[in-house]
């Protein structure tokens, strides 16, 4: 009898670490707009870094400055950075992202490039956002 008490303990156990313990919990589709000077935003990379974690996640832009993503809940500082492009452009390449996307290439300004300045937070996250960047000569 003791040994059945044992198996459906080491049973029970076994669901809760399956089913109980999941921290990544469920993701949310994002989808969202990057814009400059209320232009679509080309060639670039939109980031995630969630507050009191070290996670980060990232989203490649779409040629018409959409992106989307999936997130787990919780809030974020958010930036864009393209100067992994920027190499490419100089050459007189098109500019080429991850899977093939192409774009006219633009500099992002400094002050969009980092979590700490961008000005870009969510929380939740939203199913759609829209991160409008205004260039130094606007």
């Amino acid at each position: 009898m003791k040994w059945v008490t044992a198996v459906r303990l080491f049973f029970f156990c076994g669901l809760l670490v399956c089913f109980g313990c999941n921290k990544e919990g469920k993701l949310i589709t994002v989808k969202g707009t990057v814009t400059l000077d209320e232009q679509p935003f080309e060639v670039g990379m939109v980031f995630f870094e969630q507050l009191n974690s070290t996670e980060k996640f990232q989203a490649t832009l779409n040629n018409n400055g959409t992106f989307e993503t999936k997130l787990p809940p919780g809030k974020y500082n958010c930036y864009i950075q393209n100067f992994m492009f920027k190499m490419q452009a100089e050459k007189g390449a098109a500019v080429s992202g991850i899977g093939g996307l192409s774009g006219k290439f633009i500099p992002v300004p400094e002050k969009y490039t980092k979590a700490t300045t961008s000005g870009f937070t969510i929380e939740g996250p939203p199913e759609k956002v829209e991160f409008k960047m205004i260039s130094k000569a606007q």
